[in-house]
């Protein structure tokens, strides 16, 4: 029943929020068609979509750097800061799928910053920095926002074991076979061809990493004669027109750059059918729509109807009659907003028919100047440099927003530009299923080019966030996740011996910190699950969970929910580089893998002590320890026999999982029990097989049991948890990673970095550079304002 009621009141709140979506009149629209907006309009504002976009300081990093971000978190329709999550995850995995990192960010007013540290354990090679809401999650992956990074480790190849050289050997077998792997795809102007009328048909040649490939061609009858030539224009596509014939079938004979010569059929036209054709000009978009009545219903073509939605958001809307199967209409382009805007045709029945998308500039926002500020005579800025930047917004339109600027050095002689930003996100990128190449420079160009390569773009790739059959029916996405607010703690509280679950118990949290103290109550429910929520805490706090109301609560232990995090389906792409390191280093035997701790076993000294989960297998005493050992993990490593350790996770000779831990008779988690220091330690017992049965399924894999010395013959009732909150926000730290190493792999090097920078519109916005040596540097700055518009700016420094 919460449950219910929550749902209940989110979706009065959406309502609230994105009632009146539509900006123009249905009232002289039939039922039908003013039931498909009303539809639409429904999805909208109960479904509404989320973007994320990741400004980094930069492309590709070093180990032993910091990955530095900015996260800006939109509503998809309107692109204005969204209100309505408060977490938001960041995650950074590597080519296997497995996470390295995640971090949970609290969103405050549509934004987020934080940082990764790249520690020098971590592989060489390709990782994909990652991120979205929990709403999102609701939607698929799709959904997410992707970055592709390459961590260069060249250190690695010192200590590279067999297994990963191997792996990295067919990973790049696998991208060499993707990339020499042809690929070839026809998409008719509105989806289909239809034998009588004339038709646009764009085409996309591609590797299978889904980078372009240069081709020309021509296309063919099926008695070989030759009906129109083609070549590519801009990444691999291009377009011809030809008027398929009935009784025809039509084959387009390709070649590569490389000499392959290839042949593909064209898709087959219909008998009967819409076509859909747009052009542009300076003012309007020129619809016209052609259609083969023969063999369809009267109903059908008698009366059309057209509409043009961004986003989910419907812009226009028109029914027509057809007249002599043609009919042409003009759409303002200042009726539509910046972006991809989805242009339907739906026959008489409300069935969609055609559609095509078009791309609608953003208008060109002033530009901003940089200057270096010369330093005043007598002034020290300890080898530091000072910039001014100045803007040229009209007071009237500049709404004051949220910016991130980032400045870094390169060690190459050619202006690299971002391959994408904030902009070519949030109006190209998330809008079209498939990775485009070099996403940024259709915002960096003017002209009658870069309106034909936006044009192919458009004809080419086609997606969007629902299909219109399943809308239509009122098939919608059943909603799972909810908006996340704070952080969570969940659990079950069961018995010690039964491990029956504890219904409608009392649970009580408490947490301290910085001297400061919270507590929290909550109630099992049937299943003996528990959760806290709204929790605002920063770093590693520490949770103390009692049931303070049950007589027998020393025989009740808790358990937390950790979900475990699944692997990731890591997709090769034109950003995938090989990786690098495949054979061993020339000092690969004299260099020892970072973090990696060994210690000699120790033979532990019997001594008879009174055991109360069973006989154990091994006991190591405090005379053992003493003095040896600064921490937990050291201990283990050092006296356990038969333990492993990979990656910080723990299992036992013969085990594939964890053990449970136990710290004097009562289980905790993992980290409690790491966070026991082994000066506390009377004595340490490890139980596998059957002897830790005693536990249940938390000890199928075995146990490791501390006794403490103030430890007593009493059982402990306050379950002492250490947690993560949310990661405090690190200043920019200057870099001392020798320049050659930056030069020798092309990497570059951050000069600085500010998330939070306060770009004015009535003085100079100042920044200082720590390193007074800007020789070929560049600046770019991402941002939003109020009102949805982007800025993404990329000069080099004067």
């Amino acid at each position: 029943m919460p449950k219910q009621t929550t749902l209940i009141s989110l979706f009065i709140t959406l309502l609230i929020i994105f009632s009146a979506r539509i900006s123009f009149s249905t009232d002289s629209l039939s039922l039908q068609n003013r039931t498909i907006i009303e539809t639409l309009n429904y999805f909208s504002s109960y479904f509404p979509g989320q973007k994320v976009y990741l400004h980094t300081d930069k492309d590709n990093y070093h180990i032993d750097e910091t990955i530095w971000y900015k996260a800006y978190v939109s509503n998809a329709m309107s692109h204005k800061s969204d209100t309505l999550s408060g977490n938001l995850i960041v995650e950074l995995i590597n080519s296997s799928g497995n996470h390295i990192r995640r971090n949970v960010l609290p969103i405050n007013n549509g934004t987020a910053h934080g940082s990764i540290s790249l520690p020098d354990s971590l592989p060489d090679g390709n990782y994909i920095l990652r991120a979205y809401t929990n709403w999102m999650r609701n939607f698929g992956e799709d959904y997410y926002f992707h970055k592709n990074l390459y961590l260069h480790n060249p250190d690695e190849e010192n200590y590279i074991g067999w297994t990963d050289r191997r792996r990295n050997r067919r990973f790049n077998r696998k991208l060499n076979n993707k990339t020499e792997e042809r690929q070839f795809a026809f998409f008719p102007e509105g989806g289909t061809m239809v034998y009588g009328i004339e038709s646009k048909v764009a085409f996309k040649a591609a590797n299978a990493v889904g980078r372009g490939e240069a081709v020309n061609g021509r296309v063919v009858d099926d008695s070989d004669r030759e009906i129109s030539t083609f070549k590519s224009i801009h990444d691999g596509m291009g377009m011809f027109s030809f008027t398929p014939e009935k009784g025809n079938e039509y084959k387009a004979e390709i070649y590569f750059s490389d000499g392959t010569r290839k042949t593909f059929s064209l898709p087959g036209p219909l008998e009967k059918g819409f076509m859909l054709a747009v052009s542009k000009n300076n003012e309007a978009l020129d619809i016209r729509i052609t259609a083969q009545t023969h063999g369809l219903a009267k109903i059908q073509y008698e009366s059309i109807f057209l509409l043009a939605q961004n986003g989910g958001r419907p812009f226009w809307a028109a029914e027509a009659k057809l007249k002599d199967t043609t009919f042409t209409v003009h759409i303002p382009k200042n009726k539509l907003p910046p972006g991809i805007t989805h242009i339907t045709l739906f026959d008489g029945l409300g069935a969609p028919v055609a559609e095509r998308l078009v791309f609608i500039p953003p208008n060109q926002l002033p530009d901003i100047k940089i200057s270096k500020v010369e330093s005043e005579p007598g002034k020290d800025i300890n080898g530091k440099s000072e910039w001014e930047l100045t803007t040229n917004y009209p007071q009237e339109n500049f709404i004051q927003g949220s910016y991130s600027i980032s400045v870094v050095k390169s060690f190459s002689d050619s202006l690299q530009k971002p391959l994408r930003s904030l902009t070519s996100y949030l109006l190209l990128e998330s809008e079209i299923l498939a990775t485009i190449e070099n996403p940024f420079s259709y915002f960096c160009e003017e002209g009658k080019i870069l309106e034909e390569k936006t044009e192919l773009l458009m004809l080419t790739h086609g997606w969007r966030r629902f299909d219109w059959e399943p809308l239509l029916d009122r098939t919608f996405p059943e909603i799972t996740y909810g908006f996340s607010h704070g952080l969570s703690v969940a659990g079950n509280v069961r018995g010690l011996a039964s491990a029956e679950a504890a219904e409608n118990v009392l649970v009580e949290m408490e947490v301290t910190q910085e001297q400061k103290t919270n507590r929290y109550t909550t109630q099992t429910d049937d299943e003996g699950n528990f959760l806290f929520t709204g929790l605002q805490y920063n770093d590693v706090f520490i949770a103390h969970i009692s049931m303070p109301h049950e007589h027998d609560e020393r025989n009740l232990w808790v358990d937390l929910a950790f979900s475990p995090l699944p692997e990731v389906d890591y997709m090769l792409n034109f950003f995938t580089k090989p990786q690098s390191i495949t054979s061993k280093g020339e000092n690969w035997e004299r260099t020892r893998r970072p973090e990696t701790r060994l210690r000699a076993a120790k033979r532990a000294k019997p001594r008879r002590e009174e055991q109360y989960f069973g006989r154990a297998d091994q006991i190591i005493y405090s005379y053992d320890i003493a003095g040896h050992y600064s921490n937990m993990m050291d201990l283990i490593i050092g006296q356990v026999r038969g333990v492993n350790i990979d990656r910080g996770v723990i299992s036992l000779r013969g085990m594939k999982g964890t053990p449970a831990f136990v710290v004097d008779g009562i289980m905790v988690h993992g980290s409690t029990f790491m966070a026991v220091s082994p000066s506390d330690i009377d004595r340490l017992e490890v139980m596998q097989g059957s002897t830790s049965a005693i536990f249940g399924s938390r000890g199928g894999d075995g146990a490791l049991i501390v006794y403490t010395k103030r430890g007593d013959e009493t059982t402990q009732r306050t379950f002492e948890f250490f947690l993560a909150g949310y990661p405090s926000p690190e200043e920019f730290y200057k870099t001392y990673i020798d320049t050659e190493l930056y030069n020798r792999l092309n990497i570059k090097k951050t000069l600085y970095w500010e998330p939070e920078f306060l770009l004015k519109d009535d003085e100079p916005s100042m920044i200082q550079i720590p390193d007074g040596n800007t020789e070929n540097a560049f600046i770019h700055i991402e941002g939003i304002n109020k009102l949805g518009q982007t800025l993404s700016w990329y000069r080099p420094l004067p």
